[in-house]
């Protein structure tokens, strides 16, 4: 025959071990704690269906995009925690979690970043130093320089000084091809 075994005592998995005929997390249990965010094995409260802290894991966690969503107990309930993924990095091909490198553009979010090696990096503002348009957050790299436009006219730069990331007519008399 099995002890009927007081509130807040080791009970494993054995209901019948425990005089309440609940054990819950382990401990005999003054309830059944069947709600989410509720423990009967927290340090303290042992036996006495209390909260969980606020921030515990309640769920799955789920990644779209660049948006993390994880349950987590907030104020006794379970609730979605929606953030964006960190240092500009999307979510895994398995949906679960967000990056921490990269090794395509695809791994970045792309309205935001590249990827520069393993890293994501911002994309870079007009007039900064570019060696492919998706660097820039214009799509355009033209000179070595991103700029806002395609420049695409007969003697128009990107890199003309006092107008550098805009394209530009380049004065008379200068070389196009000289810095």
């Amino acid at each position: 025959s099995v002890a009927n075994l007081p509130t807040g005592s080791a009970c494993g998995t054995n209901n019948k071990a425990c005089a309440s005929g609940f054990c819950v997390d382990g401990v005999c249990c003054a309830t059944g704690c069947a709600a989410a965010c509720q423990a009967c094995n927290l340090s303290g409260k042992l036996g006495t269906c209390s909260p969980e802290p606020d921030g515990t894991t309640c769920g799955s966690t789920s990644c779209t995009g660049f948006t993390l969503t994880a349950l987590q107990c907030k104020t006794g309930g379970c609730a979605p925690k929606v953030s964006t993924c960190p240092g500009y990095y999307s979510c895994d091909t398995a949906g679960q979690t967000c990056r921490t490198s990269c090794t395509n553009n695809g791994d970045c979010n792309a309205s935001a970043a590249y990827c520069a090696g393993t890293t994501c990096a911002a994309k870079k503002t007009n007039g900064v130093t570019c060696q492919n348009g998706f660097e820039c957050t214009s799509g355009n790299c033209i000179d070595g320089v991103c700029c806002n436009s395609t420049c695409t006219g007969t003697c128009t730069s990107c890199k003309v000084a006092g107008k550098l990331g805009t394209c530009s007519s380049i004065p008379a008399g200068q070389d196009p091809d000289k810095e």
